[in-house]
């Protein structure tokens, strides 16, 4: 059985941030439209699997994202992570590119 820490997700509470957050519904989108998924799992086989099976669930018809994840590069940093993930989000964005996912 895993320990479960600061870092430990709890499933309904990221499930349901993931699918009923109303940016989607506001900018008239789905989740189909979505081309970019930045992963925030914390690099931990507890974290990882849970995102995984979320993503999976929650964007199953769509064929056309690309998930990319930087937590393997900058390590879990905790409250910083989140502004760091976002200006390198920014950052692909403007550069219309995806950095490979390391770890």
């Amino acid at each position: 059985m895993m320990r479960l820490d600061l870092t430990s997700p709890i499933h309904r509470a990221c499930r349901s941030a993931l699918r009923w957050s109303g940016l989607f519904l506001a900018a008239g989108l789905t989740y189909d439209d979505l081309a970019l998924y930045l992963a925030h799992g914390t690099g931990t086989q507890l974290n990882d699997d849970l995102e995984a099976r979320i993503v999976e669930d929650v964007f199953a018809k769509n064929d056309m994202l690309t998930i990319v994840g930087t937590k393997g590069a900058l390590g879990h940093c905790l409250g910083a992570c989140g502004l760091i993930e976002f200006i390198i989000l920014l950052q692909m964005l403007k550069r219309r590119l995806a950095p490979p996912t390391s770890g």
